[in-house]
């Protein structure tokens, strides 16, 4: 069986990708900064992608969970929401 890891898993967009791998017979492996709480629709797409609380910035826990792992891909959909947030601050952004 093929892997992916999906990073912001969360979002709309990434959530959507989950719900498709899963449904090609992937094993989905899930990530964000946060987890959605149950009343949010997108926790039930996630309930079975194996979602893991992660912050890409810290670079020896991404690349522990990748070791770990070992996701035949990786599709990487995290990021700021927003221009906004972008502005106030661009550091955090890059």
């Amino acid at each position: 069986m093929t892997s992916v890891l999906i990073t912001g898993a969360a979002g709309f967009v990434a959530a959507h990708l989950v719900r498709k791998f899963r449904d090609e017979g992937f094993t989905v492996f899930a990530t964000d900064i946060r987890v959605p709480n149950s009343g949010d629709p997108l926790s039930q797409v996630l309930d079975d992608a194996h979602l893991r609380t992660l912050d890409l910035r810290d670079g020896d826990a991404t690349d522990a969970l990748i070791s770990e792992l070992r996701p035949d891909g990786i599709v990487h959909a995290a990021g700021i929401v927003g221009p906004a947030n972008s502005l106030v601050d661009p550091r955090r952004t890059v």
